[in-house]
């Protein structure tokens, strides 16, 4: 897409925001119903030994796997059923970014980077808790709590990382050595190029590397 057309797009996009939208009633959702989340889930439990930490890992390589096919799968694959995700993704994100126009101008540009803020408790309460619960019945109960924790924790990683990834670049953030990583991952993720066959992973190139879908930054 010429620059004048990413532009344009931007424009448009910005104008169909509702004015009444707070980035940062936005964000702050999003970050603190995952803290506090974490934290009741933490002190639902009890019991915790140092083996339990296998199960909070587990649950964030799953959230990781779930990402990837999320991203791969419905992000850039039309499908009658998740076409708002295909809207939200191909159409608004990639059309918004692109890897050589590919930082936020204003806290505003939040709305085309985070979730909806919707998707947090609908990935709590259709994820993360049966998951937890039947982990919990097969191994004991306060693995199953770490292991929900692990998929909350990768959501809040990954909405933390994809927000970095995108914030201008003299931003100290985005220096950070992991954090300049995954930039650089996800950037080359938005070339025209790339975009449907590599990089999906964002918080961390766990699945690319699985599926065989990693490209060096």
């Amino acid at each position: 897409m010429p620059a004048s057309s990413r532009y344009a797009f931007r424009q448009r996009y910005r104008k169909s925001v509702s004015r009444h939208y707070s980035p940062w009633w936005h964000a702050g959702f999003v970050y603190t119903g995952v803290a506090i989340t974490l934290a009741v889930l933490w002190h639902s439990g009890g019991g915790y030994q140092w083996k339990h930490g296998l199960a909070a890992l587990a649950g964030l390589l799953l959230f990781n796997i779930g990402e990837y096919i999320a991203h791969r799968w419905l992000g850039h694959h039309k499908r009658a059923w998740a076409k708002l995700f295909y809207q939200r993704h191909t159409v608004d994100h990639h059309g918004f970014f692109h890897h050589d126009d590919y930082n936020i101008d204003t806290v505003r540009d939040w709305r085309v980077v985070l979730f909806p803020a919707f998707l947090l408790p609908a990935v709590i309460v259709v994820f993360a808790l049966p998951l937890g619960w039947l982990v919990g019945q097969v191994w004991q109960p306060a693995a199953g709590v770490v292991f929900s924790m692990g998929i909350v924790f990768g959501y809040g990683l990954y909405e933390v990382v994809h927000l970095i990834d995108h914030l201008p670049d003299h931003n100290r953030l985005t220096q950070l050595p992991g954090f300049r990583f995954m930039r650089e991952h996800h950037r080359k993720h938005h070339h025209p190029k790339w975009s449907r066959h590599y990089n999906f992973n964002v918080s961390f190139p766990f699945a690319d590397f699985l599926f065989g879908s990693y490209l060096k930054p």
